[in-house]
């Protein structure tokens, strides 16, 4: 199963959280650059939120049902690990 599609079987939304211009954020824009149109596309409805701030934490959120939500650091991390780490937070 494609990361697509499992996003929507198992969380009610994602958000991706990162400063436009630090390095320490560079993984995540990558990974959003290369990934959310994919996974758009395979979930049209599935709501995908991206944040971008100067100075913010790079960081992936998701929220369950229940209004649960789990949020993982991704700081410094490669675009592949940030992959790692959204197939983690919807499995």
């Amino acid at each position: 199963m494609s990361l697509a599609s499992k996003v929507a079987a198992h969380a009610k939304e994602l958000r991706f959280v990162f400063c436009t211009s630090s390095e320490g954020s560079k993984g995540l824009r990558e990974f959003v650059k290369s990934s959310y149109v994919p996974l758009k596309k395979e979930n049209p409805k599935f709501p995908l939120l991206v944040r971008e701030c100067e100075g913010a934490q790079p960081r992936v959120m998701a929220r369950f049902a229940k209004g649960k939500e789990e949020a993982i650091s991704v700081e410094g991390m490669s675009a592949k690990e940030v992959e790692g780490v959204v197939e983690k937070l919807i499995s």
